[in-house]
This record gives C-alpha cells, structure tokens and sequence, in this order.
C-alpha cells in the first residue's frame, strides 16, 4: 500500500511539472522576413524581428513601433524611411549588410537603439535621445549623420559608441539640455574641416 501512494505521488509530481514547463516556458522568439512590399502598420514585439532583406521596400504611410529588432539586411539595395513611416519603440533598428539606408522626417529623433554593423546609413541630422533614451551605435560600414546631439531634451540620454567602421557627422552635441556620452574605442569619427564638437550644451545638461 505503501508503494503504491509513492508511486501515485511520483506519478503526481512528474504531470505537475510537465504542466508547468508547457504553460510556464518562454515564447520562442520569431523571424519574419519581408521580401517584398512592408506596407501595413507593424508593430514588432520584443524578442521578435522583422527582417527586411532584397526586395523589401516601404509601401504606404504608417507608423512603425519597434520593441524587438527591425532588421535591414539587404545588399547593394537602397531602402528609404521617409516621414511618414515614423519608427518608434524601445527595441533597435539594425543595418547589417551591404545595402544603403535613408532616415527621413521624425526618423532621424532616435529614442531606440540604432546599430549599423555593415552597409551604410545616411541622414541629414539625429538626435539620440531626442526626448527619451536613445542608442547609436556603429561596429562596421559607414554611417553620415550630418550634425548630431546626444541627450536634447531636459531628462533625455543619448550615447554613441563607435568600435569599428565609419562614422561621419558635420557637428556633435554631446549633452543638448539632456545627458550624453560619447565612446570611441576603434573605428573612426570623420568630422569636417571646420566641424564643432560641444559637451554639456545647456545648463543641467552633462556630457
């Protein structure tokens, strides 16, 4: 009698915990990848990706909440985030391979964190950390950014951090009104002659 309530409770114990891996196991994340138009209003979950790869263009005017990892990841292709296809979340946006992107509009306020490892990325000015927390980051290829402010905003913290590659930027604001950092440990910042770099531009702000 013995014998069997130990088994029954063994027999208990083992259903338990299968129960609990199914309902309690982490969701696996998920790889969706565009070939053709990206034309709906996205909205990509943390720890999911969107990939955009050849053949992937814009279609429409629609936002684009980013909390996972919208990825660019085409080759000698050029791909354009114009005003209306705002980019905004908490997650990052990538360039990853050989192709050229183009941030436009409300595209260049960057309050996520932006990661060029390869290709190139061009636009005409950026603010990391235009009212919240932002990132940008370059390990490879060649980003232009024209002038640039790390933390504009009061309460806002922007960084950069370039560790291989290209970076170009005609002027640096490292600290707006907000906070901003700067860390160069490989690669190469790329001013103009006449460039202008500023830290800590306001007062309350830090750089």
């Amino acid at each position: 009698m013995r014998f069997k309530s130990s088994y029954a409770a063994a027999v208990a114990a083992a259903v338990a915990a299968v129960v609990f891996s199914a309902v309690f196991r982490p969701a696996e994340a998920a790889v969706t990848t565009y070939t053709g138009a990206f034309s709906t209003p996205a909205t990509i979950s943390a720890g999911n990706t969107a990939l955009l790869q050849n053949g992937a263009t814009i279609s429409g005017t629609f936002p684009i909440f980013v909390n996972g990892n919208l990825q660019v990841d085409q080759i000698a292709t050029e791909l354009t985030f114009a005003t209306g296809n705002t980019i905004a979340g908490t997650g990052t946006f990538s360039v990853t391979n050989s192709g050229t992107v183009t941030l436009s509009g409300a595209n260049r306020n960057l309050d996520l964190t932006t990661s060029v490892s390869a290709g190139q990325l061009y636009t005409s000015s950026i603010r990391v950390g235009n009212t919240g927390t932002g990132a940008f980051n370059v390990s490879g290829g060649f980003a232009s950014t024209g002038n640039a402010t790390l933390g504009l905003s009061a309460g806002s913290l922007g960084s950069a951090t370039v560790s291989s590659g290209t970076w170009a930027v005609s002027a640096l604001t490292v600290g707006g009104t907000g906070s901003g950092s700067l860390l160069v440990n490989g690669g190469y910042v790329s001013t103009s002659p006449y460039s202008l770099l500023t830290v800590g531009n306001a007062a309350g702000s830090s750089g």
